[in-house]
């Protein structure tokens, strides 16, 4: 991808960001576009703190498959997971791109080509019956359909896996942080 459709597709992400919510609610929901291999998908702008290129991924021992490793974003260390292994889509290509959730406590969800950025009405959407893990709607954008992402359980799922696979450190355990007590 070009150094000028990069600062192009910045630029609109960035400009996304900086209108009114009521603005964005009268022209429709905000989507940003990408694929997982060669499959189509979608995510609401709304749920995305950044979009950033897949740098540096550090493996981590005994970890999930799905967790690829960590990266540094932004000065800050972010768990960065397969997107395509948690909604079960083909990988193809290695990913490029991560898509960085949850601004408090980043979880960054690694894809293969972002596409773009699009508006659509809500009325757009249809849901998806008996679609892909995390895919509760489709959206036609163009002659393209795609399966909507639903960041939020992504997240949610990911958080709770890790939750029952770390040992449980009660107060005053020598390896429980100071500041969880």
């Amino acid at each position: 991808m070009s150094q000028d459709r990069v600062a192009a597709l910045r630029s609109a992400f960035d400009a996304a960001f900086a209108e009114a919510r009521g603005e964005m609610r009268d022209e429709g929901v905000a989507f940003l576009l990408f694929r997982l291999g060669s499959q189509p998908f979608a995510v609401k702008l709304a749920e995305v703190a950044a979009l950033e290129p897949l740098g540096k991924v550090v493996p981590l021992p005994a970890a999930a498959a799905e967790l690829l490793g960590l990266a540094a974003i932004k000065a800050q260390l972010v768990p960065v997971y397969a997107l395509a292994r948690l909604v079960g889509a083909p990988e193809g290509e290695r990913s490029r791109w991560l898509l960085v959730c949850d601004r408090g406590d980043p979880i960054g969800l690694a894809f293969t080509a972002f596409d773009g950025y699009a508006k659509l009405p809500e009325s757009a959407l249809a849901r998806a019956e008996g679609g892909a893990r995390f895919v509760p709607a489709f959206a036609t954008i163009g002659a393209t359909r795609r399966g909507v992402i639903d960041t939020g359980s992504v997240v949610a799922a990911i958080r709770s896996q890790a939750k029952a696979r770390s040992p449980s450190l009660t107060p005053g355990d020598p390896l429980r942080r100071s500041d969880d007590q």
